[in-house]
């Protein structure tokens, strides 16, 4: 299944029905195509369909497991799909847990999607994560 190659793709997986739509509401207006999951099972099998996202921002903590359980399949792949982690800013505990992860981007919640879109927009999907040149993001789990 294929996409338009200048249409972006974001998938934002979330429990919170709410924060999941707060969290699309700008790469909407941006022109950004969203696909919500609430699960780590729905993340997978939207992964497994395709087409593979620009940006996936993701909920540490989910009803059937880990961020990890949606993090870890990206990585394996070798996709290019830039990920953010959000975290509880008021527990360093929780900081340390969402930077194990291993995201592109680490945010305090509540956070700003578009900052994400920034960052994947325009840019070469990248072949070897740990050295681009010139990447928008720091590396891999910077707090930014």
């Amino acid at each position: 299944m294929g996409r338009d190659e200048t249409e972006h793709l974001l998938m934002i997986v979330e429990d919170d029905p709410a924060t999941r739509r707060g969290r699309g509401t700008i790469p909407s207006r941006r022109g950004w195509k969203v696909r919500p999951a609430a699960t780590a099972a729905e993340a997978a099998d939207r992964l497994d369909r395709g087409p593979e996202p620009d940006g996936l921002i993701l909920d540490r903590v989910l009803p059937d497991g880990c961020g990890a359980a949606v993090l870890d399949p990206i990585r394996d792949a070798g996709l290019g799909t830039r990920v953010a982690v959000y975290a509880g800013g008021g527990d360093p505990t929780q900081l340390m847990r969402a930077r194990e992860l291993g995201p592109d981007l680490l945010r305090i919640k509540p956070g700003d999607p578009d900052v994400l879109c920034h960052c994947c927009e325009g840019r070469a999907r990248p072949t070897d994560r740990r050295d681009v040149p010139g990447r928008a993001l720091g590396p891999r789990g910077d707090l930014l």
